[in-house]
């Protein structure tokens, strides 16, 4: 990022509200387990939620960064930009594995904003926002990649008692 990029950044780019988001994540989920009291169930259905709201985050993400991945490769910067915008924090680790047509991405974070401070013990993954808006974007550019399908799910939670909060896409090339 240039000296533009990182100001812009810093002082312009309006940035989430952990706390707000978090309790909001807290009441929605547990309304939802009251409602469906299966963890699986709870799941699918927050990522259902969320991706509702990932055509708002990506055009808000293109009006202040007018940057989009123009090959899978640059998925991984591009979201780490993106997660950044809207957090204030990078990725701690991005991982990139290729098998046949299948393409795994695995974004990692250590102090997740979203869980940062929560010791409230809840059975589903609270950032499956951030999955469910992955999810959502790359599901409108199958034809650009010549993808058969995108699948993005948070694997690992803080909330759950997991070290890290863990999100792993998952590309299956035609």
């Amino acid at each position: 990022m240039g000296i533009k990029g990182a100001i812009a950044w810093r002082f312009l780019a309006k940035k989430m509200n952990a706390m707000e988001i978090r309790y909001s994540l807290l009441g929605i989920v547990e309304y939802l387990i009251q409602t469906y009291k299966e963890p699986e169930k709870v799941y699918s259905e927050l990522k259902k939620i969320f991706k509702r709201a990932g055509e708002i985050v990506y055009l808000k993400y293109l009006q202040a960064t007018r940057r989009f991945a123009r090959s899978i490769e640059d998925l991984i910067p591009t979201y780490n930009l993106g997660f950044k915008l809207f957090t204030g924090r990078s990725f701690d680790d991005i991982r990139m594995e290729r098998e046949g047509k299948d393409i795994y991405i695995t974004y990692t974070i250590y102090d997740c904003p979203i869980c940062k401070g929560l010791s409230v013990p809840i059975p589903v993954p609270i950032c499956v926002f951030f999955a469910s808006v992955f999810e959502w974007i790359e599901e409108q550019r199958l034809q650009d990649w010549n993808a058969e399908f995108v699948k993005c799910d948070e694997t690992k939670c803080r909330v759950k008692g997991d070290e890290c909060c863990e999100f792993r896409a998952h590309i299956r090339l035609r």
